[in-house]
């Protein structure tokens, strides 16, 4: 049956697909690949309600992934249900971006800043904010434009932004020269 399912899947055989895997489900298989093939096909053949509750029974069980939590927002929006298709777009977005996305950017912030390259480093500093507002990062912007580029109003900004993510206890140094600097700054 699982060989039908699939062949069905390659030919895009929509109905034949949502039949046979029907069948598979009800006889106790729910692995993610047939499940995936059902919901797909009930997608592709307009049936959108069906489509999400297969999905969300994914997202509910942690079997999601990018183009399961995609479907659901197509799903949503072809039932013009936007709000929630908009949810699951975010969603989608999430589950494609790696957790270390924000790292690599600040990685190449560093190496950039080595190189003596500092807007091309403030650059790469800032796209890694958009991934996530790590405070070291808030930390090294603010250093380069007080130290480097001696532009006291833009470092007074990232220093306060640093103290106001509320950085860890173990970066105590970090945070007592920002105290520091934004005493300093703002005179």
């Amino acid at each position: 049956m699982r060989g039908k399912a699939e062949l069905a899947y390659a030919m895009k055989d929509w109905n034949g697909v949502t039949d046979i895997c029907s069948v598979i489900i009800r006889d106790g298989d729910r692995s993610p690949n047939i499940v995936k093939m059902l919901e797909e096909a009930y997608y592709s053949i307009g049936k959108y309600q069906q489509a999400i509750d297969i999905l969300e029974g994914m997202e509910a069980n942690d079997m999601k992934t990018e183009s399961t939590l995609y479907f659901i927002a197509m799903s949503y929006k072809a039932l013009k249900n936007y709000n929630k298709s908009v949810d699951y777009l975010n969603k989608t977005i999430k589950e494609s971006i790696s957790t270390n996305t924000a790292g690599y950017y600040a990685q190449i912030g560093d190496v950039m800043e080595k190189s003596q390259l500092t807007s091309k480093s403030l650059e790469a500093y800032q796209k890694s904010l958009f991934f996530d507002n790590k405070p070291l990062t808030l930390y090294t912007i603010a250093t380069i434009y007080d130290q480097k580029l001696k532009q006291p109003k833009t470092a007074l900004s990232y220093y306060k932004r640093y103290i106001n993510s509320k950085p860890p206890v173990e970066q105590k140094a970090y945070i007592e020269y920002c105290n520091y600097r934004i005493s300093q700054l703002s005179k």
